[in-house]
């Protein structure tokens, strides 16, 4: 999770690290900012249980994220998995390149989504339900 700024540094956060799951581990996709207070407030709520200040075990980082470039891509705060939500994002595409995630790392490159909105939350939804790494890497496919 992210700090705001201005306004939204009274919120508990104002961003979110993604990710996906791959067999047991999870690996991140994408940063997204939330500019809705209520939903903001709905996920601290339901979250709050799992909020941990190192990096679950579980979850994948890309190396990357330790460059001075990346500084403030490492989040203040951090969720378990298992005691996270599901959210559906809309994002423009599914991008491949070197980037600070480790969805699909391999040879430095790694997914990513441009330009992703979060759309709802997916009460109808368990971690269980999360979009994995293959079908990431499906869509990229069929975007090509």
């Amino acid at each position: 999770m992210y700090k705001g700024e201005g306004k939204a540094a009274e919120l508990p956060f104002a961003a979110l690290l993604l990710g996906t799951r791959n067999n047991e581990e999870y690996e991140t996709i994408t940063k997204v900012g939330i500019s809705n207070k209520e939903m903001i407030c709905s996920l601290h709520e339901r979250i709050q249980a799992g909020y941990t200040n190192m990096p679950p075990k579980g979850v994948l980082f890309s190396e990357e994220i330790k460059k001075k470039a990346y500084a403030r891509k490492i989040p203040f705060c951090y969720v378990n998995p298992e005691k996270s939500a599901v959210v559906e994002v809309e994002a423009l595409n599914v991008t491949r390149s070197k980037n600070w995630h480790s969805c699909g790392l391999d040879n430095s490159e790694a997914y990513s989504m441009r330009i992703p909105i979060v759309k709802r939350i997916r009460d109808d939804k368990g971690i269980e339900d999360s979009t994995t790494t293959g079908q990431v890497a499906g869509i990229y496919a069929n975007s090509l």
